[in-house]
């Protein structure tokens, strides 16, 4: 009789957006399909009622995916640069807290004293709907920008590459195909030295969150994040077992501009 009963009040719209989260696509569209809801809820010029049906498709929307995207639906991966291209490419694109601004900014971010974590879903393969990135460290460090700053050529390889293009310029043709070879070479250690320097295991004992990324709009309001850094963690205490320090470092968007004001109303007086 109960379950009679929940079936019969079940909205017919719920049932139509379950049969399509069971077909190929039909979750990412879900996802999606939440996210156009959520920017129709936030205008303004909705009526009483369309606010009202709105808000309807949205929570059986939210509800259907903090089921389908409960933490043991999600898979834990790590991203290195040896990752699939796509899965490094959607890592790049939906990093919302610190744009990447290149391919050695991304590959630092993934290399040596770095880790990215990332959960996927079995229906939305290849797409990261979570991005957590990791510095490892000594100790905990005190300043955002020395995790974050832009890796850079030093003026060794800089010189390198120039020699070497120069040589390939001037040379004959019978040896043009090796000087390209050289140029190729020259090029390859010059991107090396972006993750110049080698881990030291022994030496880690901190290990800090710096940036954190939702990755779908439709997903909003559905906690993915703590069970992410909770499994990464784990995953960080099976690589470093003597870690003992974790931490997030986020920035606070506005602060500075804020501190500033108050500073100057304070010295005005008012």
């Amino acid at each position: 009789m109960a379950n009679k009963l929940r079936t019969t009040l079940q909205p017919k719209h719920r049932t139509l957006f379950t049969q399509i989260g069971r077909v190929d696509g039909g979750v990412q569209f879900l996802v999606n399909l939440r996210a156009d809801v959520l920017s129709l809820t936030r205008q303004r010029s909705n009526s009483e009622l369309q606010a009202a049906l709105y808000q309807e498709l949205n929570l059986c929307l939210r509800d259907l995916l903090a089921l389908w995207f409960s933490s043991n639906l999600l898979d834990l991966q790590r991203v290195t640069w040896d990752s699939p291209c796509r899965l490094v490419q959607k890592v790049c694109e939906f990093e919302a807290v610190h744009v990447v601004t290149s391919w050695q900014d991304i590959q630092r971010r993934v290399g040596t004293n770095r880790r990215c974590y990332v959960f996927t879903h079995r229906c939305m393969e290849g797409i990261p709907v979570v991005v957590l990135h990791v510095a490892l460290a000594p100790e905990i460090s005190s300043c955002l920008h020395s995790l974050i700053d832009k890796p850079s050529l030093s003026d060794k390889d800089v010189n390198a590459v120039t020699s070497s293009s120069t040589s390939s310029s001037s040379s004959s043709t019978s040896s043009s195909s090796s000087s390209s070879s050289s140029s190729s070479s020259s090029s390859t250690a010059a991107s090396a030295s972006v993750n110049d320097g080698s881990e030291e295991p022994a030496k880690i004992q901190a290990a800090v969150f710096y940036s954190i990324t939702s990755t779908q709009k439709g997903l909003q309001g559905i906690e993915m994040g703590k069970y992410l850094i909770k499994a990464a963690v784990s995953k960080l205490l099976e690589e470093f077992p003597h870690m003992t320090q974790f931490s997030s470092l986020s920035p606070v968007p506005g602060f500075r501009d804020w501190l500033l004001s108050a500073l100057k109303q304070t010295a005005g007086g008012y």
